[in-house]
């Protein structure tokens, strides 16, 4: 893929009243190079020092979007720039490169530790400022990465700040449900007790903690998790209660977008 095949989410996003900065990666489309986690960490950094150095984009807030790989490359971006950025929104991503692998039949499968690429995601996310929001939408039929590492990526989403005491265990004590004899949870036990939760959760289903969102929809797969019903509503109610973006009219980009699209296009569908 290269940025040309999210136009119709960038529609999206503009149809908010958001600037939407799209990119393909080196070896990507017509972006010279060869790809490598090296290589696309460089770039996305790239991008966003471009944004921090625009005159006008370096003012407003910057939410970062991924999805699939994109969403490796989101939470490596955020988790190492915390005061840059406002949001991370992220469509089924993966924990890791070899997790994802070693998912897969065998011999395959049983090869995982050989992946030269990596993308830890989940040592990532749990690297995250708390102060970042996150919203994670996840398709109940994604046979190409598998919704569970959506759930891994939110539990271990969960322990985003927490501090550690002497003996290793939470402080403060404020995740009740992983209580053992009475004790303060580890950040392991947190997470592991965030998971156990996400284990029986069925689509459609929406766990909101007024910060935070995972959104879990119901028959889509990878490539068409967007296209579900609620999903550009699910994600606008998310933007709104970041207080980030208010709902805007801008007649002049009315009139280009309904002259620009047909009736029969999705993007004047939505």
């Amino acid at each position: 893929m290269n940025h040309g095949d999210v136009i119709d989410l960038a529609v999206q996003f503009l149809i908010m009243g958001c600037n939407v900065l799209t990119v393909s990666y080196r070896g990507y489309g017509h972006s010279t190079g060869k790809p490598s986690e090296g290589g696309l960490r460089i770039d996305s950094q790239t991008v966003l020092d471009h944004l921090l150095q625009h005159p006008t984009l370096s003012q407003v807030p910057i939410i970062i979007y991924g999805q699939s790989l994109g969403g490796a490359v989101a939470i490596d971006l955020v988790s190492r720039n915390p005061s840059n950025v406002s949001a991370l929104i992220l469509e089924n991503t993966f924990m890791s490169i070899p997790a994802l692998v070693k998912g897969w039949p065998n011999p395959i499968g049983s090869l995982s530790f050989l992946c030269s690429q990596r993308w830890p995601s989940l040592d990532r996310m749990r690297s995250i400022s708390p102060d970042i929001p996150i919203l994670m939408l996840s398709g109940d039929k994604d046979a190409v990465i598998p919704p569970p590492h959506m759930r891994g990526l939110w539990a271990a989403s969960k322990v985003r700040g927490i501090q550690e005491d002497a003996e290793g265990r939470c402080s403060p004590f404020f995740f009740c449900g992983t209580a053992r004899g009475g004790e303060k949870p580890s950040p392991e036990e947190v997470e592991e007790a965030a998971l156990e939760e996400m284990t029986d959760i069925r689509s459609p289903a929406t766990i909101w903690n007024g910060k935070n969102m995972f959104r879990y929809f119901s028959g889509t797969g990878h490539e068409d998790t967007y296209l579900a019903a609620s999903y550009w509503t699910d994600v606008r109610t998310f933007i709104d209660q970041l207080g980030l973006a208010p709902p805007i009219y801008d007649p002049d980009f009315d009139e280009i977008f309904t002259s620009t699209f047909s009736s029969e296009s999705i993007f004047y569908r939505r």
